[in-house]
């Protein structure tokens, strides 16, 4: 199947994110982000610190969300494109 080009998406979308664990009301659970996106994070806080913060964004997400891994993405990409203090505050117009 794999000759045939079916699949072949999972394993380069596999390449791409970065599963990491976080504990989320008390649960362990993981989130899956950009590999890119970790990396400049990485880059920018150091890996401790950008483990904390990924923990502290997943933490701050609304219980409704259906999404946390993508809500918590777009979280650090507006953090690494803006420099903000608080990437869960919502911008204001």
């Amino acid at each position: 199947m794999a000759d045939a080009g079916v699949g072949k998406g999972t394993v380069s979308s596999k390449a791409a994110a970065k599963r990491i664990n976080v504990i989320v009301a008390g649960r362990r659970t993981s989130v899956t982000l950009g590999r890119n996106t970790v990396a400049q994070l990485v880059e920018t806080k150091g890996e401790k610190l950008a483990n904390e913060f990924i923990q502290e964004i997943a933490n701050s997400a609304p219980a409704d969300v259906g999404n946390r891994s993508g809500w918590v993405e777009e979280r650090l990409k507006s953090f690494l494109a803006f420099g903000q203090d608080n990437p869960t505050a919502m911008p204001r117009h």
